[in-house]
């Protein structure tokens, strides 16, 4: 799946599912999406004024599979896969491990009515 085609409302609608990430050496790494918030919508300066969306998604996983930040192979049952960018942040809850997908982007047309 194009990432320009995942917008707030695809990962939002999938709160509490787990996600597979799947490592180079073929192991998986389960991750629950916990949070999504979304930002608001900026306009750029200059006479062609680009609308950009802003939200961010917040995943756990397990302490004994810490996943490194840098971009992972996602797939999920109803979205499908996609690569992102995950990096690990620090929570209070140290049951699990905590990353973070921040997206700061061009608001792509067709994903705007979602």
């Amino acid at each position: 799946m194009p990432l320009q085609k995942l917008n707030f409302q695809t990962f939002a609608s999938q709160l509490n599912s787990t996600f597979q990430v799947k490592l180079a050496d073929g192991s998986i790494v389960p991750l629950k999406l916990v949070e999504a918030t979304r930002g608001t919508l900026q306009k750029s300066a200059g006479p062609k004024g680009i609308t950009y969306e802003q939200f961010s998604l917040v995943f756990t996983g397990p302490l004994d599979s810490a996943l490194d930040q840098c971009i992972h192979a996602f797939e999920h049952e109803r979205i499908g896969q996609f690569d992102i960018f995950i990096v690990p942040v620090v929570s209070r809850d140290t049951s699990v491990m905590h990353y973070e997908c921040i997206f700061n982007r061009p608001l792509v047309k067709s994903a705007a009515g979602s």
